[in-house]
């Protein structure tokens, strides 16, 4: 079967890889879609120390159950997947205590375990007890269902941010997980959204969102802008999902007194560091926090706000590409030409 098989900086191969062997406890899935992730795109361009090449990379999918294993007892042959990457050990102080996404022994498909760059996935049994792997709801399309990650760690960060009505937010970043925040944050009435972007190419791709206002901040009078918007006081909740560490230290200009800053998005690994006026933190009573993961509750809810088209998934995705083609899925999302690019294996 075919397989993109992660090698290295810029070296993903598409190879005939074994078929995998169907775990006793667990099934062989016939991956239907599966997305491409900003964490793809930054390993294969930057590198990653969390994974050891060759490796089958990928981390969201669908796809459909074709093989079950002799003491499997959960799913049956033909039923429709979510796929997605994160498995709890159970059994550590943060699982115990209803932190499973911050595990102390998380595995996740892409990195420990093949992922979902392939045509043929197998899913152990024990991802079925604490993994992340859901059935599909009835009238959610696979195509969609293949996004159902990204939505679900939204929700738990707005969840966390108790965004709402009254809200003035803004959101640094126009990519797809700013996107998802619109929705969110639309669905949770919040009263003023702004989205925010070095990249007028991004802004455009996002319009369709519905946010109030884009501001594009590497221009002249953006601040201005952003003095209009908040009424000079600041944004009342800022969710930076830009990986980059001047958006994050920019945000602490734009946020009001006793406001809230969440770093939604990761940097990269060799340069991780952000320089904040502690001061401006300390006297403005700012509080800044970090988020990621989800819940298994959080998923569900992404599965049936995208089955309700409440979270809208033919917005977000801008191409469906061949597996052969994946190193131009990393282009386009690069190049900022794409949203969500799936994959079919």
């Amino acid at each position: 079967m075919k397989a993109a098989v992660y090698y290295g900086i810029e070296d993903i191969r598409i190879e005939d890889i074994p078929h995998p062997e169907c775990p006793p406890e667990g099934v062989i899935v016939k991956i239907k879609y599966a997305g491409i992730c900003g964490t793809d795109v930054r390993n294969y361009y930057q590198g990653t120390h969390k994974l050891k090449p060759p490796m089958v990379t990928g981390h969201e999918a669908s796809g459909k159950v074709v093989q079950i294993g002799e003491r499997h007892n959960i799913q049956k042959v033909g039923d429709l997947l979510a796929i997605n990457p994160i498995i709890y050990c159970g059994k550590c102080h943060y699982c115990k205590n209803k932190m499973s996404s911050l595990c102390q022994d998380l595995k996740e498909f892409g990195f420990q375990y093949p992922g979902t760059f392939q045509e043929y996935m197998a899913i152990p049994g024990e991802v079925f007890d604490r993994g992340m792997v859901l059935p599909v709801p009835e009238g959610l399309p696979l195509k969609d269902a293949a996004i159902s990650e990204p939505p679900a760690s939204c929700l738990y960060a707005q969840e966390k941010a108790d965004t709402g009505k009254g809200d003035c937010i803004a959101i640094f970043g126009a990519g797809p997980v700013g996107c998802i925040h619109i929705q969110i944050a639309r669905l949770r009435e919040v009263s003023k959204i702004a989205v925010i972007d070095i990249s007028s190419q991004k802004l455009k791709m996002a319009e369709p969102f519905g946010a109030d206002e884009y501001i594009d901040n590497s221009t002249p009078g953006f601040k201005q802008a952003i003095d209009k918007i908040t009424g000079g006081i600041g944004f009342d909740k800022i969710i930076v999902t830009a990986p980059a560490a001047g958006a994050v230290e920019q945000s602490l200009e734009f946020v009001r007194k006793r406001g809230l800053i969440i770093i939604f998005a990761g940097l990269p690994r060799d340069n991780p560091y952000i320089r904040l006026d502690s001061n401006r933190i300390h006297y403005n009573d700012i509080t800044l926090t970090g988020h990621f993961g989800q819940e298994k509750r959080h998923l569900r809810q992404s599965l049936e706000l995208l089955r309700q088209k409440k979270i809208d998934a033919d917005k977000l995705i801008s191409h469906v590409l061949d597996l052969k083609d994946i190193k131009k899925g990393f282009e386009l999302i690069r190049q900022k030409k794409a949203l969500k690019v799936l994959l079919r294996p």
